[in-house]
């Protein structure tokens, strides 16, 4: 049954990425209206928990590793803002994306509860 729960979540979490990042977004920039970020970190929202999802869906590692795998993605992601403040070759710096993954990480508790087995081996 938890299966199932993940497979929602996994489909849920990735329109939710879709949605902000190409609808939303577009739609509030073109309106010029504010909306405390969300159409600016709205895809990064999703990105850990959706690589959580995905990762347990496919069965790739441990839930220890998955923490590690995650970890790793958060650090890429806020080096990368780091380097584009310095470095405008890495694109723009957007302090919201870094506060969009760090809620994005801290939304994975719930995720794992949905990903962890019923009766663990």
């Amino acid at each position: 049954m938890k299966t199932i729960y993940k497979y929602i979540l996994f489909v849920l979490f990735i329109f939710l990425g879709i949605f902000l990042s190409h609808f939303y977004r577009p739609y509030i920039f073109k309106n010029n209206l504010f909306d405390f970020g969300i159409a600016d970190m709205g895809s990064n929202l999703f990105l850990i928990p959706t690589t959580l999802l995905l990762i347990s869906i496919l069965n790739l590692c441990s839930t220890e590793n998955n923490y590690k795998i995650l970890f790793f993605l958060i650090t890429v992601g806020v080096f990368h803002e780091v380097l584009s403040y310095f470095f405008k070759y890495f694109g723009t710096f957007d302090w919201k994306d870094i506060v969009a993954y760090l809620l994005s990480f801290s939304m994975l508790p719930i995720v794992d509860k949905v990903c962890k087995p019923i009766h663990p081996s």
